[in-house]
This record gives structure tokens, sequence and C-alpha cells, in this order.
């Protein structure tokens, strides 16, 4: 949902003061607000359309606004994610289950457990890649390339890759993909990225998504924000 940051700020207070709350602990995760978007977190559909209901009835009686629910998904993550299930609805209007939803330009995909979707990384990452390749024609030097790409479109596949808890799924096909890179500038086989890359001094992407999660947890952990400190211990 995209509201006004007046708006989010008194949603989230009916929330947690209705009792239609996620809690880890005593701390409240009912909903998460980032600059004008709200995400809210239930641990059943009744609790989701009430909660949906509570925000809706807020926007239109006290602040004259209405949500659009075009604008408008339901991510399932659980072990029941393809059960069918009823309706949840916004004003009357259903609003749609779908299979991946897009927030602060990261995928997250249903499924059993809280995980990202490579799909749409791994399709910028490739047309960083050929774009690049497209404009130099291959004239660069291969050093300079293999630079020009760890600096430019690594951070395309690997974005949001630090926040989430390590997944052989997911590592496998960012390793896969960036494997690749070596092929296209070196012309050999993928297998040999680690040792190109211990040659050249360039971090293998696994190192290399390791460190971001050690460094993205250690910043969790030593925050002010008692949710981040939560937060750090699942990652």
């Amino acid at each position: 949902m995209y509201q006004g940051s007046g708006f989010l700020r008194h949603s989230v207070g009916q929330l947690k003061e209705s009792g239609l709350v996620c809690h880890i602990g005593s701390m409240y995760f009912g909903c998460v607000v980032y600059a004008d978007d709200l995400v809210i977190l239930a641990a059943s559909l009744t609790m989701l359309q009430a909660m949906i209901d509570l925000c809706a009835c807020i926007a239109e009686n006290e602040l004259n606004m209405s949500f659009n629910v075009k604008n408008s998904a339901i991510v399932r993550i659980g072990p029941a994610f393809r059960h069918l299930c009823a309706c949840v609805n916004l004003k009357g209007c259903a609003i749609h289950y779908v299979e991946t939803v897009r927030y602060l330009d990261v995928h997250i995909r249903c499924g059993k457990y809280f995980r990202l979707s490579t799909k749409e990384s791994k399709g910028d990452f490739y047309r960083a890649v050929n774009a690049l390749c497209s404009k130099t024609k291959y004239k660069l030097d291969n050093m300079v390339m293999l630079h020009l790409v760890t600096s430019f479109c690594r951070p395309l596949l690997v974005y949001g890759a630090e926040c989430i808890k390590f997944t052989p799924r997911y590592d496998n096909a960012v390793k896969s993909s960036w494997n690749c890179v070596f092929w296209r500038i070196f012309r050999v086989s993928d297998s040999l990225a680690d040792d190109i890359s211990q040659y050249t001094g360039t971090s293998t992407i696994t190192s290399f998504v390791l460190q971001q999660r050690i460094r993205f947890r250690q910043k969790m952990s030593c925050s002010l924000n008692m949710s981040e400190k939560v937060c750090s211990f699942f990652i």
C-alpha cells in the first residue's frame, strides 16, 4: 500500500492498539513501514482481513483517502502456501494472491520459508553485462572488463542478499549467474571462476555475499533500534 506518511503513523498506532498483531517475543511486528510504503503481516487470513478493514476505515473516515485494490497484493509464506483459501477483500474487491511481490526493489517469493526471487535480479544483471559488452565491443583489457562488471553489474545480482538467511538454492543460482561472467570475459569454463578470482584478487561471489551478510548482521546487532536487534538473530 502506498499512502502519505501521516496516514502511516496513524495506522500503525491503531493497529498496535487493536490487538491484531504479530509478535516476536514482546516486540510488535504487525506491519513494516518504510517511507510511504506499508506492509501488513498477519498469521491468519482472519487477522489480515481485520487489519485491512481497520486501515481502510481509518483512511476513509478520518483522512478522506482510499486504497486502490489494483496496487495491493498478498504473498503467502508458510507450509500451507499452496492450499486454496478464502479471498481477502478491500472495500468489496478481492485482493489478488501473487507468486512474487516487489518491495523496496527486492522481489519476495511465496513459499514455505521467506525467500527472494532470483529471476528479476538475474535478468537485470544479464542485461547490464550484455550492455557493457556491447558498448565496449570487447576492446578493453580483460582485467578492466572484470573490474567494470564487478563494480557496476555485480550489485544488481546480489542486491538484498545480505539480509536473508543462507539457502543453498539461492546462493547456487547467484553463483551460477556470476560464473558466466568469466566465460564472457576470459572464454573459459565457469568451473575455473574461483581460480581466476584468486589469481586476480577478486572475491568469489560466495565469499562476497558472506562478507556482506556478516557486516549487515553486525550492524543490525549494534543498532539502537530493538526491532533491528531482534531481526539480526534470524538472518
